[in-house]
């Protein structure tokens, strides 16, 4: 809907959330929920979809938007595995049900 109400405030939004993902993606070993390979290894599939987000944001045509929306089909799945394959341990000490780690 937002598309076709404000086409540019969607072209603004797309690439700012696109934006944060990747801000996002680096930050997350930080708050120690990933390790420090999630973020060199989300950074490639951040990029690319941050460069679409910049085409589009750019030349907001059926070509573009179509790209864009292909590759979020991919690259969001594949953000949530890495993540899943990279996080952190998290250890409950006070309960003594978990080793710390």
């Amino acid at each position: 809907m937002m598309s076709v109400t404000d086409p540019a405030l969607c072209r603004r939004t797309t690439l700012r959330y696109t934006a944060l993902i990747l801000g996002l993606s680096c930050y997350a070993p930080f708050v120690d929920l990933t390790n420090t390979w999630f973020a060199l290894e989300s950074l490639p599939l951040n990029g690319y979809f941050l460069y679409l987000a910049w085409k589009f944001y750019k030349e907001s045509d059926s070509a573009n938007s179509r790209k864009l929306f292909r590759f979020s089909l991919i690259q969001l799945p594949a953000l949530m595995l890495l993540m899943l394959i990279n996080k952190k341990k998290q250890s409950n000490v006070e309960d003594g049900t978990l080793q710390p780690v």
